[in-house]
């Protein structure tokens, strides 16, 4: 059964993140719209992104600059993975409601978005005069479909790995002791 969860929900989470899920972003056609209260700069990368890109908006203004770079990207990638829970928690309600999905397919798709945010990269970055730094973190379409990818080639190979591991288990256990094979 768990063989058939991730396939449909990596599926599900591209056609949401694609652009067919979000009924709050079809005003404008985005996945998810762009914040009110951010810097022009911010606000104008923003406005040329593609339709189909999620992103994550993360500021810091800290003493030691190697610290408000870190602290800046981990409050936008932050951002992008809360954005990207929302979604799919709206379409595990969805189909959970609807009796198509099993309680355990939410927590497999918890491991979807963690696979996604790790595939965010830094975008932009700029610096106010008083100091902030602002950090976009941006996953597109193609981003998007590379992660699911891969996360399903991981899916495949933990599987046949846990395969490999059970009939080597077995047969060791099959075994007799002091029965050993003569080398």
């Amino acid at each position: 059964m768990r063989k058939k969860i991730l396939p449909a929900f990596t599926v599900t989470l591209f056609f949401v993140l694609a652009g067919c899920g979000s009924t709050e972003a079809a005003s404008s056609g985005r996945i998810r719209e762009i914040p009110p209260g951010l810097p022009a700069p911010v606000n104008n990368f923003l406005a040329t992104l593609p339709q189909d890109a999620l992103f994550g908006v993360g500021e810091a203004n800290l003493p030691n600059w190697n610290h408000t770079m870190m602290q800046s990207a981990h409050r936008a990638r932050t951002d992008l993975f809360l954005a990207a829970s929302l979604i799919m928690e709206d379409i595990g309600r969805h189909y959970f409601s609807a009796g198509e999905l099993e309680g355990g397919a939410l927590a497999s798709s918890q491991y979807i978005v963690e696979t996604l945010v790790g595939g965010a990269r830094i975008a932009f970055q700029t610096q106010m005069r008083n100091g902030d730094l602002w950090t976009v973190v941006v996953l597109d379409g193609m981003d998007i479909v590379a992660e699911i990818n891969q996360a399903l080639a991981e899916a495949r190979l933990a599987a046949e790995l846990s395969a490999g591991l059970e009939a080597g288990l077995s047969a060791f256990a099959d075994e007799e002791p002091g029965e050993a094979e003569p080398e």
